[in-house]
């Protein structure tokens, strides 16, 4: 039917039909029933009409009219009423609304033949009669009679709307992209996920949110930017949806995306809740960003069900839009982006059953992204992805004056700002660069709306979709089509592949490891606890020992005696041995024949290493898996490792069972192997490609190793016997059997050999079961000396103790040459557990070479440049290779003098504390090191190592002369003689790495310990004086402040005396519990104060040591419970100046005594003697149950917060989680802030004896009084009408720290008029000196730091300097440190002041910021300032302040003083805000001040181009602020003059001009 050109219509499921001839100009969209003519039925997939249909012949040229009319006749299969044939699954159906009188009707009259069923068989039919044609209906019957489209034509009609392109989504079967896209393998029926009727809903964008990560399969390729990831955010409240394509799936990379997401908003009216799975990058990114993380337990699938469906919506839509558009697989980073965005602003935004009604209602019609800008519509242009768009440049102006302005370009999205925010930017993908794929053709540019032409809609063009089928259509349908590679898979979607049988590997358990020892090279097999996975190869051996070993048993169990033949597989070259008899015949076979000569050794050790499938009848299987084994092969003068054991790898001699060190034999290898009973020889150099695969396959055979010089035959025999004892650790017991015949027939006629035989059998008897060794053992020691001479005294000291010493000096390698290098980490790797001693030389950076600038010129200069900057290079290798022995478990030390100021190398720095190196400072002259003359040498040297045992006995070497002995000066022909180590040096290194191979050597009194670089070091804040215990007995009434601790423990019910038992009793029980010692401390309290002194004692755990009943130690859960700030205590003292209100404060008595040990397993602790009442001192080492928690225990901080959070609970306080440890009791109006056990109240004065009487009763306090005293801070209080002024000094504590100075630097303090140096005082070689008190400078910065965060802001940038500068102390920095003590002396009376004179009603918050540019000298970084107080009319209070060195390099003054405004504002001044509005329950007004009117402009702006790197390298992002103050009424972002900028004094040293006006500005003012 097809020539006449008729409509033949057949959909899925339903009857095909035909269109009438009359009715074909009528049809449209839709083809009335009234225009159709069904088929009878199917048969065999072909449609059969059994009535007569006329069709309309087209025009010929020669026919007649007549022949145009003609009718043809539909044959019909047999005679008698028309019958349906339906499938049984689902039949062929007619439309419901058809009637039964238009059912055609069939009358036999004519012969028609039907085709298919023989030619016998004619069937007659009757041309229907002709029919009225349909009249066109009125007005009256169209108002009656309504025309409505059906499902199916509404589908149509909707898949060619913008709409539907922009997402394709939903799915529609009409769209040929969502039909090549969306195919499933079956219907998935959509289930509406139940809701908790409790279940809180959000409140407001970004309250709760939704992220997880979208992972790219190993068989799709990364996007055109490296990206491997996408994480997908997605908020509850509004439905917003937004992607984030990352490279890697770091925290930094999730923190960026969660903040850019969330904004400013996430931190509205409730703290941003956001529910992730396990991932440990995701959670610490929410705990970075201060949010409430909701993990979901491993396995969970539930969880966050909602989100994984909709990244399965993501997947499919993406599929769909990226085939439309044409894009190669490497721009999916673009669909996924495109996507999201598009989906959030045409869908409805989702409604929580749970949520009010009014909300409901607003929401009804919103969408997304209009939910989420609070009903702000979206406002970007809509284009479907991949269309062809014009845009203008960025450079157009520099193009050429008659040049177009526009450039084609691809659409891909819309630029999103943080917050969820679109501000008419949108992207495109340059066209031109995307055909040529040139560099960053995936990289979209950013177009303003304006800047951008757009087809009309509907007229898209998408040129490379177009493209791709223009490709198809080239080929004829005639010609035949050639086969076409596989398409590029698109995102997420991967070619389909092959079903392949997963081979399931053998399990490596604790107990096969031990059995059959670790696989070489295996992660899984040196981390067996942790659960790391096992190598294939591991696998596969394991596989095969399990199995030699099965078919071992069941070999004994049948009784089977295997044939004692070589097997198939014996290696190349190994000695064949004859069958042995069997146990019938009479022979036993408990003893191997006795070797008379050389080829009975020969046949010893092939009886010794039978191959696996040899077995003795009986055996077990322990002696069934012997390994390889050692030869020496006379006829090639070589020796032979014998492989038994099937391998992939070539052989390297490394190990401590080699019967040869390495330096005995040559560089040459040859192994000759079998496999697959092809015998090969492959010969090469074992040195650089030691464990070099050379089959896939495995294979056995034999490998030589050349000696360098002739070996004795007989000594070579015992020497392999001793390996292969060494290698079978016991694992062989035959093998252990026939060392002992061999050894024992051994001929003894050779004195020689007597002294090696015996060792040997000592070997035999101290056989051990265990393979596992240490990597540091004690039978081999290996050392590499770095660019050291010839012959080195370390060197010798080494090889005097058979200590295997390389020396790399200067002649026989190049230590800057990088290949060289390269090689001697190659002979590094053959040594594990080797050292390296390193010591480049130094006379480049010693600090003559300033004078020897000023002599020299610019010549020598450039000469100098050029010595450093090999030194770096020889510097940076050695670091390379003491990596790499770190690594392998070896020793690192490095050497040079303490005033080479090479020790500021920043690689070097780098690499002491990336491995918390430790130091040591010895003294030439301690060692003996003198000059020609016999005079001492004092040189000084600092030594970093790795090992704690050698920087504690070098350290020990100091020098012993009186202060006014005068050494060997150190100049001309004597310099060069002071580099090399004295042999008293030499013994001290070698008995320190090496104390079970050196004999102990006499060692000096110790000094004090080796500082331990780079972490903080300890130091006593001045708070407490400890007391030594052998000195209690000098202080009055110890054993009083010891017996008062006592009964107050005892009294709390800590423990008690009902049940004293041993120690060894406790061990012996069953039940599993936990043994721990508790140790009593005397000290000194308030020492900084000598009018608060007094005597203190504390019961204390000693939490480094708890063991469980099997000698264990005890794994504890160690909870960090962070006490409250200082902004939270000022912000506390502020509440309390309010008129009406009083701060007080209390010590809680005992603190962690007071809560219950909460542990799972009973804890027992040992009493100390002091503590053991006299009726138990005859029990040994007695121990009593520990029922409450104590000082010391890991578990005491935690459940001390625990309990003080219960007591809060009776109170119904509210806790304030941006400042922890702070308490808002509602029932009070009071704000309580815990400091450890100092409780500090604030609020009305009527209230507090209310609050503190009810606190007595749940917790045991000391009396309340108003506050004086907190962290050793003065409070001088003075209310009055006008209000209530505070003052915070710390005199004493000043006085205190300036006598530590002076004790300590041994210098006198006078006053000084600022902090900071003068100008032109520093000298370049200051700098490059060590100074006097590197070692002393923390003690003394600590306290000052105490001083300055408490009550002397006007101390913090120069604290700050001084303290980054501990790690490398100069000089300089005694110059600096002196001059702020003098200054600290001289204003040891100043006090900080803050004064309330206002009602709340009139307070805001101020926020001051600056950023100095450039201004560290080491890295050229900025230094951030912030000072924050709380200001009216006539009050002010300061809150906080901070000077802190930015992270990052800033490129201009307007980015350091972006990165300092964001910081404050986010870390300080936005938490405070809501802390004050909580308390004063009222917004509070915060005012942000800047000096730079640039910033101001970009924050109103909200971007700028030249900072829009700023996200990635301060985590700082300009949308965010710009939100603050746009969105927040009460937010506000002011200029102030830089005379008046009070943060400028925490930026840079002010000049003493300025400094008075400093003071004024910061409030700091002399005590009256």
């Amino acid at each position: 039917m097809n020539e006449h050109q008729r409509p033949f219509i057949w959909f899925p499921n339903q009857l095909p039909y035909l269109v009438k001839a009359d009715r074909v100009q009528d049809i449209v969209h839709h083809v009335p029933e009234s225009a159709k003519i069904y088929a009878d039925r199917v048969q065999e997939n072909v449609p059969i009409i059994s009535e007569s249909v006329t069709i309309a012949m087209p025009a010929s040229t020669g026919g007649s009219s007549s022949s145009r009319d003609m009718p043809v006749e539909a044959p019909v299969p047999f005679p008698g009423p028309p019958r349906r044939e339906t499938h049984e699954d689902e039949p062929m159906r007619r439309p419901d609304d058809l009637p039964r009188s238009e059912e055609p009707l069939v009358l036999r009259e004519a012969d028609v033949p039907h085709f298919g069923a023989g030619d016998d068989e004619i069937i007659m039919a009757k041309e229907p009669s002709k029919e009225e044609a349909d009249k066109a209906l009125d007005s009256e019957d169209e108002e009656l009679n309504p025309w409505t489209p059906s499902v199916r034509d509404k589908l149509q009609a909707e898949s060619k709307t913008l709409k539907h392109a922009l997402t394709h989504f939903p799915k529609n079967r009409y769209c040929e992209v969502c039909r090549r896209a969306k195919m499933t393998a079956r219907y998935h029926r959509k289930r509406d996920l139940e809701v908790d009727p409790e279940e809180a809903p959000p409140l407001h964008f970004g309250h709760q949110l939704r992220a997880d990560h979208i992972i790219l399969g190993e068989d799709l390729t990364k996007g055109s930017e490296g990206e491997r990831a996408c994480l997908v955010c997605y908020d509850e409240y509004s439905g917003a949806l937004q992607g984030f394509p990352q490279t890697n799936r770091t925290t930094d990379a999730n923190i960026a995306a969660l903040q850019k997401f969330g904004g400013t908003r996430a931190h509205g009216k409730a703290l941003c809740n956001v529910k992730t799975d396990c991932a440990t990058e995701l959670v610490e990114a929410v705990k970075y960003l201060g949010w409430l993380p909701d993990p979901g337990i491993p396995n969970d699938d539930y969880h966050n069900a909602k989100l994984e469906r909709i990244i399965r919506s993501i997947k499919e839509g993406v599929r769909s839009i990226h085939l439309k558009a044409g894009f190669s697989h490497d721009l999916w980073p673009r669909s996924v982006e495109y996507f999201c965005v598009a989906r959030s602003f045409s869908t409805l935004a989702p409604i929580h059953p749970n949520e009010r009604d009014e909300v409901k209602t607003e929401k009804s019609m919103l969408t997304c992204y209009e939910a989420a800008n609070g009903g702000s519509p979206f406002t970007g242009l809509r284009i479907p992805l991949g269309a062809l768009v014009y845009y203008k440049p960025p450079k157009h102006r520099e193009l050429p004056a008659f040049s177009p302005r526009t450039f084609p370009g691809i659409f891909v999205g819309w630029r999103v700002d943080a917050g969820f925010v679109h501000r008419n930017v949108h992207l495109v993908l340059d066209y031109e660069n995307l055909r040529t794929k040139s560099k960053g053709f995936g990289r979209p540019i950013q177009v303003y709306s304006t800047e951008l032409v757009e087809p009309s809609e509907g007229n898209f063009i998408f040129p490379l979709y177009e493209a791709s089928v223009a490709k198809l259509n080239l080929f004829q349908p005639s010609v035949k089509l050639p086969s076409i590679a596989e398409r590029e898979a698109l995102p997420f979607e991967g070619p389909a592949p092959p079903p392949a049988v997963r081979k399931r590997k053998t399990y490596v358990t604790l107990e096969r490891a031990i059995k059959y020892g670790k696989t070489i090279g295996c992660k899984g097999c040196d981390r067996i606890a942790e659960g790391v996975p096992h190598s294939d190869a591991c696998h596969e051996r394991f596989r095969t020992l399990l199995q030699e070993d099965r078919m071992a048993k069941e070999a004994s169990a049948r009784g089977i005696s295997v044939p004692d033949t070589p097997a198939p597989d014996t290696p190349v070259g190994a000695p064949r041995t004859p069958a042995m008899p069997s146990a019938e015949q009479g022979v036993s076979r408990t003893c191997a024949p006795h070797p008379q000569n050389s080829l009975e050794v020969e046949a010893f050790f092939a009886s010794c290493h039978a191959a696996p499938g040899v077995q003795d009848h009986g055996r077990s299987s322990d002696d069934s898996n012997p390994g390889d084994f050692w030869e020496y092969d006379d006829l090639k003068s070589a020796w032979k490792m014998n492989h038994v054991r099937p391998r992939k790898r070539l052989y390297a001699p490394v190990g401590k069972d080699c019967p040869f060190s390495a330096d005995e034999i040559g560089p040459q290898r040859v192994t000759e192997w079998k496999c697959k009973g092809v015998v090969s020889v492959y010969k090469d150099n074992w040195q650089v490609h030691p464990h070099q695969r050379i089959s896939s396959k495995s294979w056995i055979g034999a490998t030589w190793f050349f000696p360098n010089k002739r070996v004795d035959y007989d000594h070579a025999k015992v020497k392999a016997c001793q390996a292969n004892i060494a290698r079978s650790d016991g694992t062989s017991k035959r093998f252990a059997k026939r060392s002992e015949h061999f050894l024992a027939s051994a001929s003894l006629d050779h004195p020689s050999l007597a002294a090696e035989i015996q060792q040997a059998a000592k070997g035999v008897e101290q056989v051990k079961p265990s393979k596992a060794r240490k990597a540091r053992g004690s039978n081999s020691k290996v050392m590499f000396e770095f660019c050291c001479s010839e012959d080195s005294a370390l060197g010798k000291a080494n090889e005097e103790r058979d200590i295997d010493h390389f020396r790399l000096t200067e002649k026989s390698s190049d230590m800057a040459d990088d290949e060289e290098v390269r090689d001697l980490l190659r002979v590094m790797k053959l040594f594990p557990g080797a050292d390296l001693w390193g010591s480049i030389p130094c006379g480049p950076w010693s600090r003559w070479q300033d004078v020897n600038l000023a002599k020299g010129g610019k010549g020598y200069a450039k000469r100098l440049k050029a010595a450093r900057k090999k030194s770096i290079k020889i510097l940076k290798n050695y670091i390379r290779c003491a990596e790499q022995v770190l690594l392998d478990g070896g020793h690192v030390c490095f050497e040079w003098p303490r005033g080479c100021s090479g020790w500021s190398i920043p690689e070097l720095v780098k690499f002491i504390k990336k491995h918390d190196l430790f130091v040591a400072e010895p003294d030439g002259c301690a060692f003996g090191l003198k000059d020609n003359e016999g005079n001492p040498h004092y040189k000084p040297w600092r030594i970093v190592t790795s090992s704690y045992q050698l920087a504690r006995n070098l350290d020990a070497y100091k020098c012993s002369h009186p202060p006014d002995f005068k050494h060997s000066h150190l100049a001309g022909s004597k310099t060069p003689k002071s580099a090399f180590y004295t042999d008293e040096m030499a013994q001290c290194i070698s008995h320190s790495l090496y104390p079970e191979i050196v004999p102990s050597m006499p060692v000096k009194p110790m000094q004090p310990e080796p500082h331990h670089q780079p972490t903080a070091v300890e130091v006593d804040a001045g708070i407490h004086l400890l007391i030594d215990r052998k000195d209690w007995h000098k202080h009055e009434g110890y054993l009083d402040a010891i017996k008062k601790e006592r009964d107050g423990v005892l009294e709390n019910g800590t423990w008690n005396y009902d049940e004293v038992v041993p120690r060894d009793e406790l061990m012996k029980r069953k039940e599993h519990i936990n043994i721990g010692r508790i140790m009593t401390i005397l000290s000194v309290k308030h020492w900084e104060t000598p009018a608060l002194r007094k005597l203190k004692a504390r019961i204390v755990f000693r939490g480094d040591d708890i063991r469980d009943n099997e000698g264990n130690l005890a794994v504890l859960l160690e909870s960090k419970v962070n006490p409250t700030g200082m902004a939270g205590i000022n912000a506390n003292l502020a509440y309390g100046s309010l008129p009406g209100h009083k701060t007080t404060q209390s010590d809680v008595v005992r603190a962690y005594l007071q809560s219950w040990l909460g542990t799972k397993v009973p804890t027992w602790v040992e009493l100390s003697p002091e503590l053991v009442p006299d009726e138990f001192k005859h029990i040994k080492r007695p121990c009593v149950r520990l029922w409450r928690s104590l000082y010391g225990h890991p578990e005491a901080g935690h459940h001390w917060d625990m309990r003080f959070r219960e007591v809060m609970t009776y109170f119904d306080a509210k806790h304030i989680d941006t400042f922890q440890s702070n308490f808002w009791i509602p029932k009070y109006k009071l704000l309580l802030s815990l400091y450890v056990d100092d409780v500090v109240v604030s609020g009305p004065s009527s209230q507090h004896k209310l609050f503190w009487d009810e606190m007595q009763r749940h917790l045991e306090l000391d009396e309340p009084a108003e506050v004086s005293r907190i962290l050793g801070r003065e409070h001088s209080i003075s209310r009055s009408k006008e209000g209530t002024t505070c003052a915070f000094e710390m005199t004493e504590f000043i006085d205190n720290c300036c006598e530590l100075y002076e004790t300590l630097s041994k210098r006198k303090l006078k006053p000084a008029a600022s902090p900071y140096v003068n100008d032109g005082s520093l000298t370049d070689s200051d700098w490059d000196v060590k100074g006097s008190l590197s070692a002393e400078a923390s003690r003394i910065l600590m306290k000052v730091l105490w001083c300055a965060r408490l009550a002397r802001p006007d101390l913090n940038k120069a604290i700050s300097d001084l303290t980054r500068r501990l790690t490398c102390w100069s000089v300089a920095d005694d110059k600096r440190l002196h001059r702020l003590m003098s200054y600290l002396y001289g204003s040891r009376k100043f006090t900080l002041k803050g004064y309330i004179r206002d009602p709340p009603e009139l307070l805001r918050l101020c926020c001051y910021t600056d950023a100095d540019h450039c201004s560290a000298q080491e890295d050229t970084k900025s230094t951030s300032g912030m000072i924050m107080t709380l200001e009216g009319p006539h009050s002010w209070w300061p809150l906080s302040w901070a000077s802190r060195k930015q992270t990052s390099t800033a490129r201009s003054t307007t980015e350091a003083e972006m990165v300092s405004l964001g910081a404050g504002l986010f870390l300080e001044a936005l938490p405070m805000q809501e802390l004050l509005e909580t308390i004063l329950g009222r917004q509070v007004e915060l005012v942000c001040y800047q000096d730079n009117s640039a910033v101001i402009q970009i924050v109103a702006a909200g971007y700028s181009p030249k900072l829009r790197h700023l996200n990635k390298t301060f985590r700082i992002n300009i949308g965010s602020i710009h939100e603050v103050f746009k969105e927040n009424d009460d937010c506000l972002l002011l200029y102030i003059k830089t005379a008046m900028q009070r943060a400028d004094p925490f930026t840079k040293p002010l000049p003493v001009a300025k400094w008075p006006e400093a003071l004024q500005q910061l409030n700091v003012q002399v005590s009256t």
